[in-house]
């Protein structure tokens, strides 16, 4: 009886903590196969806009001493006839010519074409946004920007996640090597709770079945099954009583 008891007890105890803990793995689980690269995406494309709309506020004529954000490039003034770089935010790259910059080379065709038409454009790439802003004199403010700072930003992002997930993972099989512990121990207890009860009323009904009628049962508690089975006794015991003084008169 006592290790039937524990058996139920402790196997009761641990599928509700594997359970439990299926259910939040499977949670991180989730979180962690996310897929960051539409986010980057999004980012991107929002940024390039950003870049675009404030292009339209620049002063072309001041760009030396103009802060970009981290996500940002380079802005540079273009002369649109001969391609010469007017003034840049990148000192390197003032008074060179377009063409020697590797970044607008893979969409050279699609920028000389709106140089040409004097049309603001915006052309992706495939590691640059190029955004052209047309303006008097036949010059053209180009600016771009690498997707590259995005893609990092989500990258660090994912792996201080990613350091998350593995911290409350380990904490949750912590807990989870407690909770079987505790099972363990609950187990026992209440197998050797049980069986001490339904060992004192097994002694008390072989003692009434030798005659000791002044027996009586044992405390139970509030256990349902152990009472009902205490209220029998009694009523074998009053039963055996009663028949004992009918035999007697």
């Amino acid at each position: 009886m006592k290790i039937k008891t524990f058996l139920i007890v402790l196997i009761g105890n641990l599928i509700i903590l594997a359970v439990a803990g299926g259910l939040v793995y499977s949670q991180l689980s989730a979180v962690k196969g996310i897929n960051s690269e539409g986010l980057v995406d999004k980012l991107y494309q929002e940024d390039a806009n950003i870049m675009g709309w404030a292009m339209q506020a620049a002063n072309p004529d001041a760009l030396e001493g103009m802060r970009l954000p981290a996500s940002w490039a380079e802005l540079m003034l273009v002369d649109n006839g001969t391609l010469q770089i007017l003034g840049s935010t990148n000192q390197a790259h003032r008074q060179q010519f377009m063409y020697k910059v590797p970044e607008l080379l893979d969409q050279g065709q699609g920028i000389m074409a709106a140089l040409q038409n004097n049309k603001a454009a915006t052309i992706g790439t495939k590691d640059y946004m190029v955004a052209i802003r047309p303006l008097e004199g036949n010059r053209s403010l180009i600016g771009f920007k690498p997707k590259a700072w995005e893609a990092q930003l989500i990258t660090d992002q994912k792996s201080e996640q990613t350091a998350k997930v593995g911290k409350v993972t380990r904490t949750i099989a912590v807990f989870l090597g407690i909770g079987a512990i505790l099972a363990l121990i609950i187990a026992l207890l209440v197998s050797l709770t049980t069986g001490r009860s339904m060992g004192s009323l097994v002694k008390a009904l072989e003692d009434l079945s030798l005659g000791h009628l002044d027996v009586n049962p044992p405390e139970v508690g509030k256990d349902r099954e152990m009472n009902a089975f205490v209220v029998s006794f009694r009523r074998i015991k009053a039963s055996l009583s009663m028949a004992l003084e009918r035999l007697g008169e």
